[in-house]
C-alpha cells in the first residue's frame, strides 16, 4: 500500500504523546489520516529543507521535533 500525505495544524493526544494529524489518500483514491509522532530526516540527509518546511507548521511542531535524526 501507498499514501500520500500532508500535515495539518491540528494536534491530537494519542496516549501519554501528542501526534500531528496528517491527511491524505491512498492509491485508490480512499480518503485518510494519520497520527505521526515522528517524521525525522535521515542521518546522512540534508536536513535544511526540511528544517525550513517544519518550522512553517509552528511553534508545537518544532518544540516536538527536537531530538535528533534516524540512522
Amino acid at each position: 500500500m501507498k499514501i500520500t500525505i500532508e500535515p495539518t495544524s491540528e494536534l491530537i493526544e494519542a496516549g501519554p504523546f501528542m501526534a500531528r494529524k496528517w491527511a491524505g489518500t491512498a492509491e485508490d483514491g480512499t480518503r485518510l489520516h494519520a497520527l505521526i509522532l515522528v517524521v525525522a530526516v535521515h542521518v546522512d540527509g540534508d536536513q535544511s529543507a526540511f528544517e525550513r518546511e517544519l518550522i512553517s507548521l509552528g511553534e508545537a511542531a518544532i518544540h516536538t521535533a527536537q531530538g535528533g535524526t534516524v540512522s
